[in-house]
């Protein structure tokens, strides 16, 4: 597995960094599993093994119809 800081990250997607702080994360322990919008940890991924899985939805704020 690769890991990257999410410095880094944030860089190589462009996010500005004004706009980073409002980025959220969806951690586990010590691990970045989805970076809300972005980027979802291979970790993270569903696979033919995986047992059990969480659906989250990011929504924008001020619209609660649009979803991301």
């Amino acid at each position: 597995d690769k890991t990257i800081k999410i410095s880094d990250l944030y860089t190589n997607l462009k996010i500005p960094r004004a706009a980073r702080a409002g980025v959220p994360l969806v951690i586990s322990g010590d691990e970045i599993l989805w970076v809300g919008g972005y980027r979802l940890a291979d970790t993270a991924r569903i696979r033919e093994d995986t047992a059990r899985v969480v659906r989250l939805r990011l929504v924008r704020s001020g619209n609660s119809n649009q979803a991301v």
